[in-house]
């Protein structure tokens, strides 16, 4: 019995541990270091757009240019179309971090190499995204 409960528990924190930690953006902005090559989970207003894509703070941060409060996001091919249609939402990303690589001419304050996005439900975000003809449009 005791044998059980100890593998159970072995296996409950090796689960725990494998999970992304859920960071803000302004933790990444003050500790780079402390997350650099780690997957995480982070939430902001996503733009995509050639050599300017990312994650901002917030929508006006984006709307004023304000590079260093926002992660430069590299998009890898396979992602396809679903991730444009979150352009101009709130997001959340679970990626790899790299703080040594801030983007387009070093504008901002490191890197989210993406593997998933997801939307952060509000009122503005249509539940059915998998229906092309009727495109999210958050911006």
């Amino acid at each position: 019995m005791k044998q059980a409960i100890a593998m159970t528990l072995l296996l409950a924190t090796i689960a725990l541990a494998q999970k992304s930690p859920t960071v803000s953006l302004i933790a990444l902005i003050a500790s780079p270091e402390r997350y650099d090559g780690k997957q995480v989970v982070v939430s902001g207003y996503m733009y995509l757009q050639r050599e300017r894509s990312a994650l901002y703070l917030a929508k006006a941060d984006f709307q004023h240019a304000l590079f260093k409060d926002a992660f430069y996001l590299e998009v890898p091919n396979q992602m396809g179309e679903r991730i444009y249609r979150l352009n101009g939402c709130y997001v959340e990303i679970t990626g790899t971090f790299d703080g040594k690589h801030t983007g387009h001419m070093g504008a901002f304050s490191g890197e989210l190499i993406v593997k998933e996005v997801s939307p952060i439900w509000t009122g503005t975000v249509p539940a059915d995204l998998k229906d092309s003809s009727n495109p999210v449009s958050c911006k």
